[in-house]
């Protein structure tokens, strides 16, 4: 194993700066969240000065630290008292150099918070505070020595990693702009005072703890994660839209299918015996058209409905069967033929239009629509 001890390992955590955490000379003092248990990205040539084992230097590896290595006795005391830089230096921090790189310092002892090690930390360099308030440097990136070891394997929470840390021991905590580990770790105000109930029960606690923790299905979790689990969700629920979609459309095409099937079997004979019916039925209607009118070749290219309007209106007279039903033409027609049957019983008055005499014809008529007004409901 390679001796570590002079290689700085860097991890990144953002924090955020209260202004009413300022004293009246100028500091800042405040908690804030350093470090984390769970697997951290590095790329390969990071990893390179600190492993004997040859390694892909342009592949990212997932580095898991156990919580038993980032809560251990000798890795919490080691940041304590650590020195706070503006971005990291070019060396590790040491007496030789404290004087050129500090701008603050860890206050006491740290301590676990959760999956973290929360610290309170003083900064009292005017230059770095103007960084934090503008923005430039807003998040914190530990400087620390740390045994790695390419082992693969998977966390309690099923997470899959490639190495694992341990004998972890702090050097220094940078402000940057920005962190390795996203924003869980921020430096936020501490709670006031209050005689409200909710601030009585909180007093004590930092303020992030509020700020950067929701409740997510009953559980309270960092406000970053609640992001992305939102973000994963909504990922999520457009992928299920997209195939409901997809389904959708699929579903409204067999249906339109199997509409227009149905739509044919309605109008296609079922069996062999209505079949026959209906081509019967034609030729009788044919025939009877054909012989009152004397026209069967025009006739071949006419619906039904049209042939019974023809022989009405030829019957009764031209535009007799305008406006009738299909129902209505159907009664109509059956008069119509049987009146033509009996055209020569002049003692019934039925006279065939074409011999009537123009004197008793307005009679005739008359009586004739009188009886098909009613005779096409029954069984004319």
């Amino acid at each position: 194993m390679k001796n570590n001890l002079k290689r700085i390992l860097t991890d990144r955590d953002s924090l955020r700066l209260p202004d009413d955490q300022v004293s009246g000379e100028g500091y800042i003092t405040l908690s804030a969240r350093i470090a984390r248990t769970g697997i951290q990205i590095y790329r390969g040539y990071e990893l390179a000065e600190h492993l004997d084992a040859e390694i892909d230097p342009d592949r990212t590896y997932k580095v898991y630290r156990p919580e038993e290595e980032v809560f251990a006795v000798d890795a919490l005391e080691s940041f304590a008292g650590l020195p706070i830089t503006l971005g990291h230096p070019d060396a590790e921090v040491s007496a030789d150099n404290y004087t050129q790189y500090a701008v603050g310092h860890v206050i006491g002892q740290p301590v676990r918070d959760g999956d973290y090690i929360r610290a309170e930390l003083t900064i009292r360099d005017a230059t770095a505070i103007t960084h934090i308030k503008s923005g430039e440097r807003n998040e914190l990136s530990v400087g620390y020595h740390a045994s790695i070891h390419l082992e693969s394997g998977v966390t309690p929470d099923g997470q899959s990693y490639d190495a694992v840390q341990t004998h972890i021991r702090g050097n220094h905590i940078a402000l940057v702009d920005a962190a390795r580990c996203g924003p869980a770790c921020r430096i936020t105000d501490q709670i006031t005072d209050c005689d409200c109930a909710s601030c009585q029960s909180n007093k004590g606690r930092p303020m992030s703890e509020k700020l950067d923790m929701v409740v997510v299905d009953g559980a309270e979790i960092p406000l970053a994660e609640a992001v992305e689990k939102l973000r994963d969700t909504n990922r999520r629920m457009a992928e299920a839209l997209k195939d409901a979609e997809a389904t959708i459309a699929t579903l409204t095409s067999e249906l339109e299918t199997k509409s227009g099937e149905v739509e044919a079997m309605k109008t296609a004979p079922t069996t062999d015996a209505g079949f026959a019916q209906r081509v019967q039925a034609r030729a009788d209607m044919l025939s009877q058209a054909g012989a009152l009118l004397g026209d069967h070749a025009s006739l071949m290219t006419l619906s039904d409905s049209d042939i019974r309007r023809r022989v009405i209106d030829h019957i009764y007279g031209d535009g007799f069967a305008s406006g009738a039903t299909e129902h209505a033409l159907i009664g109509m027609y059956k008069v119509a033929i049987r009146d033509s049957a009996a055209s020569a019983d002049t003692l019934n008055g039925r006279v065939a239009p074409h011999i009537q005499t123009q004197s008793n014809l307005q009679a005739a008529l008359t009586r004739r629509n009188e009886r098909l007004r009613n005779a096409w409901k029954g069984n004319a």
